[in-house]
């Protein structure tokens, strides 16, 4: 699709799968509802700069505990167990999650680095990318690199919302493993690649419900209408994207 083409289909998709519901959102989401969607948000921000201190200061597994109780570790994954689980429950409440999963080829054909909303690199520059654009970048690579292994396969086989649903209860499996060998003091190795592999469900989290947000108007300032449209669906399908990547990368540790 040309540039206008393919703008337009975007624009067609929020309005007849994604707008009608955001009505639904924004009557559900009242004070309370909203400061857990912060308290949460702070949290995954959290996560996030733990995992990647672990990434950029760690070269061996083993150096993981020298910087980190497993206590602490345990509360990394239940930051992220909980920020995903409020994920899940956004996508399906405003039908991305159905759009992204329907659409994926037809999104993901036409995505560029330009069309993601400027909010997403204030976001990337605060967990510490030092090129947010770079790193869209070679997210969008790296979806297209694995695009047959953990995107059009998996989705023949087991939904997206489902493989999300079981990112969560992987965490929660993982959470409760390590809370116990806290408990008898022993100390089972998680490797790197496995944090690499929370960090990206990490992010893709907040890119999430970052996106989300723009649609809904959460956030304290306007956007423009093609922010709330071609912007944050682009940016969800990549940020659902990095969760999958990242389920992928969970599997086969």
């Amino acid at each position: 699709m040309e540039e206008k083409e393919y703008k337009e289909f975007l624009e067609y998709l929020f309005y007849e799968y994604i707008e009608k519901k955001l009505r639904k959102i924004e009557r559900y989401y009242r004070p309370k509802e909203l400061f857990h969607w912060n308290y949460e948000m702070q949290r995954l921000f959290k996560a996030s700069a733990v995992i990647k201190f672990i990434q950029d200061n760690c070269d061996e597994d083993s150096e993981i505990y020298e910087y980190f109780k497993l206590s602490k570790l345990v509360n990394v994954i239940d930051s992220v167990e909980n920020g995903v689980r409020m994920n899940n429950q956004l996508v399906v409440k405003t039908g991305i999650i159905d759009v992204v999963e329907e659409y994926f080829d037809e999104i993901f054909d036409g995505m560029k680095t330009e069309y993601f909303p400027e909010e997403d690199f204030t976001v990337l520059r605060q967990i510490g990318s030092s090129d947010p654009k770079l790193e869209i970048t070679n997210t969008i690579l790296l979806i297209k690199k694995r695009r047959d292994k953990d995107f059009t396969f998996d989705r023949r086989e087991i939904s997206y919302s489902k493989r999300l649903k079981d990112c969560v209860d992987k965490l929660s499996s993982k959470r409760e493993e390590l809370k116990e060998e806290n408990e008898n003091k022993s100390q089972k190795v998680l490797t790197r690649r496995w944090f690499k592999g929370l960090g990206q469900i990490c992010k893709g989290a907040i890119i999430t419900i970052i996106d989300i947000s723009l649609m809904v108007g959460w956030l304290p300032f306007p956007v423009s209408i093609e922010t709330r449209t071609v912007g944050s669906i682009v940016s969800a399908t990549a940020g659902i994207g990095e969760i999958l990547m990242g389920i992928g990368d969970l599997r086969n540790e």
